[in-house]
């Protein structure tokens, strides 16, 4: 009796896609077309934060600068006292104003003593000028003293990244015939590091009566 033989099977495991393990080419263009494309979005994103950040601490600062150089004005405006000898500006006026190539300027006698120099007859005068540089426009506070006992002294209000570019003085009720409290309205325009404008206005009125004399 024949006996029929039987073929053994295979018990290796074949893989059913025919191919072996790993990235093709184009797989591996395709991965690092999606990398480079996330890295550069990531990159202007994180650019873009940087650039947001100065710009906004720029502002701020040149907010605060502003801010700080309108209150002290205000303040010396607003105590002013009217010149009844002359000695810094016109006899019985209580401002003097003017203008040059840079901008306006105003000029009052204080009883302001904030600083060793200041006494009750300090002459006081805020300007623009060029003080760290040509290109620089900075807003200006001098003193001098009435009696000559202090030296002058000059204090810039802003800082060398903060370019003022305009400051003007409109004056009312300045002269003591005209029954009217002097008033003075401030504006103040200046531009940032980063490109970036402020203006800034104020009305201030003298504390003081304006008695006629």
């Amino acid at each position: 009796m024949t006996m029929a033989k039987t073929k053994g099977t295979n018990n290796r495991q074949v893989s059913k896609s025919g191919r072996s393990g790993g990235f093709t080419l184009i797989e591996m263009m395709v991965s690092l077309f999606i990398f480079s494309m996330t890295m550069t979005i990531v990159g202007q994103l994180f650019f873009y934060s940087l650039k947001m950040q100065r710009q906004m601490s720029a502002h701020t600062k040149l907010i605060n600068e502003l801010s700080y150089s309108m209150e002290r004005i205000s303040r010396g405006i607003r105590m002013a006292q009217k010149d009844t000898t002359g000695s810094c500006i016109g006899q019985y006026e209580n401002y003097e104003s003017g203008s040059d190539a840079l901008g306006d300027h105003i000029k009052f006698k204080t009883p302001d003593t904030s600083f060793v120099s200041a006494t009750p007859t300090d002459c006081v005068e805020y300007y623009l000028d060029n003080y760290y540089s040509p290109g620089v426009i900075s807003l200006m506070e001098s003193r001098s003293n009435e009696g000559g006992v202090f030296p002058d002294y000059v204090l810039p209000l802003t800082s060398p990244t903060i370019n003022v570019q305009s400051f003007e003085i409109v004056e009312s009720g300045w002269s003591q015939n005209d029954n009217s409290q002097p008033r003075v309205i401030l504006l103040i325009k200046a531009i940032d590091g980063e490109g970036q404008d402020l203006e800034v206005q104020m009305t201030v009125s003298q504390r003081n009566i304006d008695i006629r004399y």
